[in-house]
């Protein structure tokens, strides 16, 4: 998904606090990556000719809902609302796709006074509209009806539907995300190919044998840019960068841990290891993990339709399998970051009681289904085993779909809250962020300097918390 990348200034979010913040603000909320975001684009399959609506039905509660701008996700919506308008008469749902900047669409019809009864939206992005509390608690529905299968008892979960003690958000889709290997690379190099039971030492051997200098370039890892992408290696002895991941109030970035494992990614692999190409040696598309001469990359279910099928990057596709991130140093798993996207009740739609039948829909066996065939992996690991797993192994040639179940059950997320990933990248990660890719500093140069500034940053937002 395409988030908004319109620069959110320190002096914005901390003017007034909270309480301060106008509806412009929110269009700003999505978090700014120096590449694609984890939710880019689903996982999908040659998308297949949509159902034809429904007609409205007479004496049935009108519900309008938004859809994602991604034509698949259209597909998938438009199949959705015609199995739910058939198979009941009381609600007459109508889908509302969103071309453009979608965050920017939101904003416009919320200051407008025209938004619909629910919104689409990513599980790190909508806190900033919960703070004005642009949407309904769904705990009252979710009790009432019992219904509770969207939201399993993870920790996970919590952070990107729930805030300040009220669910926002129910999940209807996610992306667990996993390591990738190029099987050809292997091959060539008579590597075995890695197997849930490796540790973060065999994957920088690995990393090292699967480089090579002389002849053709080829290289033993890609590295991925930002923050949200890096929670893996920041966390990989055990450590968390801040005291708490929803709305923090003290920055931790400092720890031993943290720095070597920032040190690996950013500047080390590129510049001392040499097994990952550098942001200038990828451009134009080059030397990555679906152009053939990259072994390893971390990636979601997003990105499997570059390896294989229809939209492979390469001719005939990059043949690949996936595997869990390896065991730490702590002996414990790395940290899968697993993204979270769903729907939300908004306050100022007209028909609440109508809307939350239609969500209830999304997240039945039904709308999983249709969800899956549209090929974003479904809201759980349950769901996604049920429905996903054996079509993508199917559509994508490869044999362990199932680690994208078992990344979602142990996933997390960067943070979140007024102050996200965004607002960091723009106020103090990325000219670090380049400096380390380029070679210029490294990470003990530079971490210290910013978590004094990332808790200048907290220090000043909680001062103006009412």
């Amino acid at each position: 998904m395409q988030g908004n990348l319109q620069r959110l200034t320190r002096r914005r979010v901390l003017a007034g606090g909270a309480a301060g913040l106008g509806l412009a603000l929110l269009a700003a909320c999505a978090p700014a990556q120096p590449e694609a975001k984890p939710a880019e684009k689903p996982a999908e399959k040659p998308a297949a000719a949509p159902a034809q609506q429904a007609p409205a039905k007479s004496g049935a509660t009108a519900v309008k809902f938004s859809v994602w701008g991604d034509v698949q996700d259209k597909d998938v919506y438009d199949n959705i609302t015609d199995d739910f308008n058939k198979a009941q008469q009381k609600v007459s749902a109508t889908p509302e796709q969103w071309v453009g900047n979608f965050y920017d669409k939101l904003k416009t019809v919320l200051a407008g006074g025209t938004p619909p009864d629910i919104t689409y939206i990513q599980g790190w992005v909508w806190q900033p509209y919960a703070v004005k509390d642009v949407f309904v608690d769904l705990n009252p529905y979710k009790t009432k009806d019992n219904h509770t299968a969207p939201w399993p008892d993870q920790e996970n979960y919590k952070y990107q539907t729930q805030f300040r003690g009220k669910l926002i958000m129910q999940p209807s889709d996610t992306g667990g995300m996993v390591m990738f290997y190029n099987k050809a690379q292997f091959d060539k190099m008579k590597v075995p190919y890695p197997t849930d039971e490796w540790t973060y030492d065999q994957f920088v051997d690995i990393s090292k044998k699967l480089t090579t200098t002389t002849g053709e370039r080829n290289y033993g890892y890609q590295i991925n840019g930002g923050y949200i992408r890096n929670i893996p290696w920041i966390r990989w002895k055990g450590e968390l960068e801040w005291d708490t991941i929803a709305e923090p109030k003290k920055a931790l970035w400092d720890q031993p841990g943290i720095i070597e494992g920032i040190q690996f990614q950013q500047y080390d692999a590129i510049n001392t290891l040499k097994i990952s190409p550098s942001p200038v040696e990828m451009t134009g598309g080059a030397n990555q993990l679906q152009t053939g001469n990259v072994a390893m990359k971390y990636e979601g279910p997003w990105f499997l339709p570059n390896m294989q099928g229809a939209k492979a990057k390469r001719e005939g596709g990059t043949p690949f399998d996936v595997v869990l991130l390896p065991m730490g140093p702590n002996g414990k798993r790395l940290t899968h970051l697993a993204v979270i996207h769903g729907h939300c009740l908004i306050k100022a739609g007209k028909n609440q009681d109508a809307a939350w039948e239609l969500m209830k829909w999304f997240s039945s066996d039904n709308g999983q289904k249709r969800i899956a065939d549209g090929g974003r992996q479904p809201m759980n690991s349950a769901m996604t085993v049920k429905h996903w797993v054996e079509t993508a192994k199917k559509n994508f040639n490869f044999k362990y779909a199932e680690a994208f179940a078992k990344s979602l059950e142990m996933g997390s997320i960067d943070i979140v809250g007024e102050i996200d990933d965004t607002f960091l990248w723009n106020e103090v990660h990325k000219a670090a962020w380049d400096a380390m890719q380029g070679g210029q500093k490294k990470a003990s140069e530079l971490i210290p300097d910013m978590n004094k500034a990332m808790q200048k940053i907290l220090d000043d937002y909680w001062a103006k918390q009412k």
